[in-house]
């Protein structure tokens, strides 16, 4: 199981739930609006097919109990029985949703809008039949694509305003059971004038219930994401709060020496121990010392000795590290003054896009030596990303690569278990497949987005849920989180890939990508290459 901060997961156990979630497609709260608009229009085809099959059979007793003229009857028979044929296929479609096109709804409901023309010729363009045509209007008007609603409107009034004109100058027949019983035109071309405002404020109606409905939807939308970005965000205060309440104050070893170093107070935990303010017994000097917990250690002290030879001012220094063998195994860091990123983000929630930038790019480095020297962190995080108060100006250093592995070796600390933080995993990670360096670029990405909008990009009710989040969904667009150039909303889309193939090579390349787009002069090839992939997964797709 996982300790304070959800470090260390165990694999069977984590995948077993991950998958549970996946079989059922998530918990209910976290269903995708648009599928829910989708089902909605589903279920009103189910609910019109029953109506519509009801009114061409009660058209047919009606048609023959009425007689009427036999050329007029054959068209409306042929009219009824196509309208069966595209109902019919309706009902078909409405179980497979998959089916359920817009082109083919637009097609099966302008054969029925065809079939009540000839059952208005029919009756009568001047009967009450044909102010049914209204209420076609309102259940096609408020379908959710515009186009489809204008298209079918039109072909509802076009063909009977043409055939009312039709008649009314005597240019066709009027075969309908009721004709105009007075043979002035003008009160003829008022009735239908009238007709056709019904038709229109039936139509308009239909749209703006549309527009209120998807308004109440998007409202509700952005209400639900901001009650799960709250929670990510509580869940990230109760990890830190825990962490808090056990330092700043003397631990259980205190006062003791661990190699060449005298241990003061506790200043901080991380996922392989606890961390010691310290002096160097001989100079003096300050450090900080870590003491690692019981555990197979013997091949940390291979990848501890790798961190040790990095050379970057972005990557918190190594003094010493204990023998294999030490009874109180630790490593000795240099001592740094200042707070973490998590810290920050917790006094000002977000930052500017600068400070990002200065982020991204001081990080980046670090993780480029560590790229170089094979190292994978595999736990950044803001918790791990230290802000070193030192001469001169401030400087990001990444700590803690206590769960690291070397890129080219598959044995780790931590077999058999997936490593690193879920809400700052990468999709591979989280699968507890093996991961390279493009594991820490997608890591980057997710802390550049929690720091620019104040929420992570993934949240989850429980660890499941933000496994499950990471590995399928894409987050909400950062643009609509706060005001960004579309350039940067470009760069955490590739940052965030779900293929480790389709990210950035380096998180050099990350970082000077938001140097880019933060000036909105990201390279073309890059802006067509965040392009193609959100045209394949778009921003908060699952």
């Amino acid at each position: 199981m996982s300790d304070a901060d959800g470090t260390l997961l165990d694999a069977p156990h984590a995948r077993k739930r991950a998958a549970a979630e996946t079989r059922s497609q998530a918990p209910a709260d976290d269903l995708s609006f648009a599928s829910a608009l989708r089902s909605a229009e589903v279920g009103r085809a189910k609910q019109f097919v029953p109506i519509l099959l009801g009114m061409l059979a009660v058209g047919v007793l009606f048609m023959f109990v009425a007689g009427g003229d036999p050329v007029a009857k054959a068209g409306v028979l042929a009219g009824i029985a196509a309208s069966a044929i595209a109902i019919s296929y309706l009902l078909v479609l409405t179980r497979h949703p998959a089916a359920f096109t817009e082109l083919r709804l637009t097609a099966i409901y302008a054969v029925c809008m065809l079939g009540f023309h000839a059952g208005a010729y029919f009756w009568g363009v001047f009967s009450p039949v044909a102010a049914i045509g209204a209420l076609g209007i309102f259940f096609l008007g408020i379908g959710r694509n515009p186009r489809t609603a204008l298209f079918l409107y039109l072909l509802c009034v076009v063909p009977q305003a043409a055939l009312a004109v039709a008649i009314i100058a005597g240019a066709l027949r009027d075969r309908g059971l009721v004709t105009a019983d007075r043979p002035d035109v003008a009160e003829q071309v008022v009735q239908q004038v009238m007709l056709q405002a019904v038709y229109a404020v039936t139509y308009l109606m239909a749209r703006s219930t549309r527009a209120q409905l998807d308004h109440a939807v998007r409202d509700h939308e952005r209400a639900i994401r901001a009650v799960a970005a709250r929670d990510a965000l509580l869940v990230e205060a109760r990890q830190d709060l825990d962490r808090a309440l056990k330092v700043g104050g003397p631990g259980r070893f205190t006062d003791q020496r661990v190699g060449s170093f005298r241990l003061g107070v506790m200043i901080g935990r991380g996922a392989m121990g606890d961390v010691y303010e310290a002096v160097h017994v001989e100079t003096g000097a300050p450090a900080a010392v870590k003491l690692l917990g019981a555990g197979p250690l013997s091949r940390f002290y291979r990848e501890a000795s790798a961190v040790a030879k990095l050379e970057s001012p972005h990557i918190v220094r190594l003094l010493e590290v204990s023998a294999a063998d030490a009874e109180l195994p630790y490593i000795a860091m240099e001592r740094l003054r200042g707070l973490d990123l998590a810290h920050v983000l917790r006094e000002h929630r977000r930052l500017t896009l600068g400070e990002v930038r200065t982020l991204a790019t001081q990080v980046a480095r670090g993780l480029e030596a560590a790229r170089a020297a094979g190292i994978v962190h595999r736990d950044i995080k803001p918790q791990n990303l230290f802000r070193h108060d030192g001469a001169g100006q401030p400087v990001w250093k990444v700590l803690d690569f206590g769960v690291s592995k070397l890129a080219d070796q598959s044995g780790t600390l931590t077999t058999d278990h997936v490593v690193g933080t879920p809400m700052y995993m990468a999709p591979e990670q989280a699968r507890g497949q093996p991961v390279d360096h493009r594991a820490d670029i997608c890591a980057l990405a997710t802390v550049i987005y929690r720091a620019l909008t104040g929420q992570p990009p993934h949240a989850g009710s429980d660890i499941p849920a933000i496994m499950y989040a990471v590995v399928h969904r894409m987050p909400q667009r950062p643009g609509d989180l706060v005001k960004l150039p579309a350039d940067v909303d470009r760069v955490l889309a590739i940052g965030l890939a779900k293929d480790p193939e389709q990210r950035f090579a380096t998180a050099t390349q990350l970082a000077d990508a938001l140097a880019a787009g933060a000036a909105s002069k990201l390279p073309e090839s890059l802006r067509a290459r965040a392009d193609a992939l959100l045209a394949a997964k778009p921003w908060g797709a699952e």
